[in-house]
């Protein structure tokens, strides 16, 4: 996959870009010689830090102003970077574009940038789809390394609370991020990891949920989810739909959610909670 990936990178019709691949203690570690014909290829090893500390090291190493992050089990069109950075106009600090999900070599779906539940610009926060100043990331803090999950909604939380107006956000509306969907180790496939981090993510953020009660509710049908596919106890299930109800009660699916954490048999209990929030 990661060969997928930087070829993809290499294939840009923009050609003054530097890519730094951060290489966190994998079983299969990058071979630097692989790159060394590319002056523009740099490979930095950490010692299994986690995702977030490797981002935050590539970004603390690079030498441009404008910085994006990628995963390496996806690709981008050879376009990706010039249109992200023709965009970056003068007071620009981040340009956001679409990404299509393909899994199997089939796509799944798109999504492109979309007014912010804790802001007023319009983004698409996640790995590949934002381009944004090096100085604004480390005014934010850079990625919560603490965070088990939601790195990337905890990241955009603090964004738009620096962001002063939606004029200083640009967007690329065309899918130019192609994200794989796979059963291999990503956060999204580790529901303990995305229950303790979207509960760290209410709680670390408690002020701005409380003040977006929706928001709430769909981050608390998260937690509810991961927790069912994780197996917590039907006690603990029920306590996060009664919470995500509260927060929404007008909302059908956090009360679907709450009648089906009471319904007799695991097996109705999953088929009813183990849905996408």
């Amino acid at each position: 996959m990661l060969q997928n990936c930087t070829s993809s990178v290499l294939a840009q019709d923009f050609e003054k870009f530097e890519l730094i691949i951060v290489d966190d203690g994998s079983v299969d570690p990058v071979n630097s010689a692989d790159f060394i014909s590319d002056p523009r290829i740099r490979v930095l090893r950490t010692s299994a830090r986690g995702a977030c500390a490797a981002r935050n090291h590539g970004a603390e190493s690079a030498r441009a102003s404008w910085v994006v992050f990628l995963d390496s089990d996806d690709s981008v069109e050879p376009t990706w970077l010039s249109r992200l950075y023709e965009e970056t106009l003068p007071g620009v600090v981040l340009v956001s574009c679409g990404a299509r999900r393909v899994e199997q070599g089939k796509s799944v779906g798109t999504s492109t940038p979309e007014l912010s539940a804790f802001g007023e610009a319009a983004v698409l926060i996640r790995g590949g789809t934002f381009m944004l100043r090096s100085s604004l990331f480390w005014e934010v803090g850079g990625y919560d390394v603490s965070l088990l999950s939601n790195q990337q909604t905890d990241l955009e939380i603090r964004l738009m609370a620096e962001i002063s107006s939606p004029e200083v956000v640009r967007v690329v509306s065309e899918p130019l991020v192609t994200i794989s969907v796979h059963g291999g180790p990503r956060i999204r496939n580790d529901n303990e990891a995305i229950y303790l981090g979207t509960r760290a993510l209410l709680e670390k953020h408690r002020e701005v949920f409380r003040n977006r009660q929706i928001a709430r509710s769909k981050y608390l049908g998260v937690a509810l989810v991961a927790a069912t596919r994780a197996g917590l106890p039907a006690v603990d299930v029920r306590r996060l739909a009664w919470e995500a109800f509260r927060a929404a009660p007008r909302s059908a699916k956090a009360a679907g959610r709450l009648i089906a954490s009471y319904s007799p048999g695991a097996s109705v209990l999953r088929r009813h909670l183990a849905r996408t929030p």
